[in-house]
């Protein structure tokens, strides 16, 4: 499950390369990957649209932090986002919970 403590402003999933993220997005780190199928499931029965459902394993998430530490151009964008905003560091969040094994589900509203 999530973090109390975090404010999601999330950076999954990804908008484009170095793009600034989306506002209007929840967030939620689950451990149990069959968890986590089940609540995109419950998100689609309650009306989300699959495009508004994203479900990244951690290897999805991680690769893309590879392909994102890899380009000059994200690098350059990623600091400056973490210079006038907190999405940095909610994305830092999201890519530990990634390291510790977890899928990350995202809803945009």
């Amino acid at each position: 499950m999530a973090d109390d403590n975090l404010q999601p402003e999330p950076a999954f999933p990804p908008t484009g390369e170095g793009a600034l993220p989306p506002h209007d997005q929840v967030l939620a780190a689950i451990a149990d990957p069959v968890e986590a199928r089940r609540a995109a499931a419950a998100l689609g029965r309650a009306g989300f649209t699959d495009d508004a459902i994203a479900l990244l394993g951690p290897e999805d998430v991680l690769r893309h932090e590879r392909e994102q530490a890899a380009s000059p151009i994200a690098r350059m964008l990623a600091a400056l986002r973490d210079t006038v905003s907190e999405d940095g560091r909610h994305a830092q969040a999201y890519l530990s919970e990634a390291r510790l094994g977890h899928w990350i589900l995202g809803v945009h509203t």
